[in-house]
C-alpha cells in the first residue's frame, strides 16, 4: 500500500536527515512511529504526503508518487502536522467545513458533526475563539471524518488532557478499516498505549524496529521484580516503587507477555544493535 524506497532527504549539505531509507506498510493497521525529538518523525511524515520531496529514491502510495502530487494522491493522503497553525481568522466551524471539506469526495458530514457533539465543541463558534486544545480536537475531527486511504497524524495527543487523550484512542480504533492505514508519530509513547500495531521506531534519522506487537512479544518479555535482573538476557531495566521493570529475551519457558511500549522504548534506543538481532535470523 505504502512504499519508501531508498530515500535520501538533506535539509542542506550540512544537514543530512535520511540516506536510503526503505519502509513498507500494509493497509489495514494503526502504526506507531515513534522517535525522540529530533528524531525525523515529522520530516518523514512531509515526505510521505508530498510536502517535502526526497533528495533521492520515491515514495509511492497506492501505485502514486508523492511527488507528481496529483489529484488523486492528495485526496486519498491528510496530514495533520503538530505545528501551530494560525486559526483562520473570521471562520466559523461550519465555513471552514464548507470551504475545505469538498477536497475529500468521501468526507463523512455526519460523522465529523457527531466527534464535536463528543468533544463539546460548536461548529458554530468561531474558530479564533477556539483554545488550543478545542482547535486540535476540531482539526483532529476534520482529519478523522476525511476518509482518507491514508492519515498521518504527527503528535496528535500534544496539548490533549487524559479525558481528550482517551477519547482520541477510541475514535481512531473506530476510523481504521481494511482499505486503510493511520500512521501517528509522538514522543509520547504512553499515549498510544493499546492503540498502535505496527511499531517502528525511528532514531537520527533511521528505522531501528519496525515489527508486529506478536512479533515483539514472540521475542521479548516485560516484567516486574523485586530484584533487579542480571545481565546477559536483560534489555533494559528502570526502577519503579519497590523493584524494577524490564524488557528481556523471551525463552521458550516464559510466558508472553503485554507489550510495555515505554520500556520496549527506551530498550531499543539504549541497545537498537542488540534488540534488532533478535530478528537477523527471519
Amino acid at each position: 500500500m505504502l512504499n519508501v524506497d531508498n530515500i535520501k532527504f538533506a535539509y542542506s549539505k550540512y544537514n543530512s536527515l535520511f540516506d536510503n531509507l526503505n519502509l513498507e506498510l500494509k493497509k489495514g493497521g494503526i502504526c506507531g512511529l515513534l522517535g525522540k525529538n529530533g528524531a525525523g518523525k515529522t520530516t518523514l511524515m512531509s515526505l510521505l504526503s508530498g510536502v517535502l520531496f526526497p533528495d533521492y529514491g520515491m515514495i509511492n502510495f497506492l501505485n502514486m508518487s508523492s511527488i507528481n502530487r496529483s489529484k488523486q494522491f492528495l485526496q486519498e493522503v491528510y496530514l495533520l502536522t503538530d505545528t501551530e497553525f494560525a486559526k483562520p481568522q473570521h471562520l466559523t466551524g461550519n465555513q471552514y467545513l464548507k470551504a475545505y471539506a469538498s477536497f475529500y469526495p468521501r468526507f463523512d458530514y455526519n460523522r465529523f458533526n457527531v466527534m464535536l457533539q463528543e468533544w463539546g465543541i460548536s461548529s458554530t463558534k468561531k474558530l479564533n475563539q477556539f483554545s488550543g486544545g478545542e482547535y486540535k480536537k476540531f482539526l483532529l475531527s476534520f482529519a478523522l471524518a476525511s476518509n482518507c486511504r491514508l492519515l498521518l497524524l504527527d503528535e496528535p495527543t500534544n496539548g490533549l488532557d487524559i479525558p481528550a487523550k482517551v477519547k482520541f484512542r477510541s475514535l481512531v480504533a473506530n476510523t481504521i478499516t481494511e482499505d486503510s492505514s493511520i500512521i501517528i508519530s509522538s514522543h509520547q509513547v504512553r499515549d498510544l498505549e493499546d492503540l498502535i500495531d505496527p511499531i517502528i521506531i525511528l532514531d537520527q534519522g533511521q528505522i531501528i524496529l519496525n515489527q508486529s506487537i506478536a512479533e515483539i512479544e514472540n521475542k521479548i518479555s516485560f516484567t516486574t521484580t523485586t530484584n533487579k535482573p542480571a545481565l546477559g538476557t536483560t534489555l533494559y531495566t528502570t526502577p519503579v516503587i519497590n523493584g524494577f521493570t524490564s524488557a528481556i529475551i523471551r525463552h521458550n519457558d516464559e510466558k508472553y507477555t503485554k507489550v510495555d511500549l515505554e520500556i520496549l522504548f527506551s530498550a531499543v534506543i539504549n541497545n537498537p544493535k542488540l534488540i534488532q538481532s533478535l530478528w537477523s535470523d527471519k
